[in-house]
């Protein structure tokens, strides 16, 4: 049986929702954020000098948020990790309809920053969403 990952307009705007206003939030307003979440979360140090990492599993949507920390402790950049490539697809054709997509930029203009697809550098064929302000 296929699983149906937010098929509805209402739950993917809640998850993009979600996703992008964690943008500029500081790495102890996110742990408080899930602190109480059934999913887990898990903090890095990230490869650049002073950035810090910390993903999010979310059991429920079957997807993984890893957010990107600047060196000042900020959330620069949010990365939505599928368990299954047809999540983006839904994600993308949701998003083709609810914002406005820059084509000079291949990139979708959403509530809180900026939202691209890019290739996983992981898995071939896989797509991931990187949001950013």
């Amino acid at each position: 049986m296929e699983k149906q990952y937010f098929t509805g307009a209402e739950n993917a705007a809640a998850l993009m929702e979600q996703v992008s206003s964690l943008l500029t939030l500081s790495l102890q307003d996110v742990k408080r954020k899930y602190a109480n979440d059934s999913g887990r979360v898990t903090e890095y140090a990230g490869k650049e000098e002073g950035e810090r990492l910390l993903e999010i599993r979310l059991d429920k949507a079957e997807v993984t948020v890893t957010c990107a920390f600047n060196p000042c402790g900020v959330c620069k950049s949010v990365y939505l990790f599928p368990d299954d490539n047809r999540f983006i697809r839904r994600l993308t054709a949701y998003m083709s309809d609810a914002y406005d997509y820059e084509f000079d930029n291949k990139r979708w203009v959403g509530p809180h920053g900026y939202i691209v697809a890019e290739p996983s550098p992981f898995c071939d064929g896989e797509t991931f969403l990187r949001c950013y302000r």
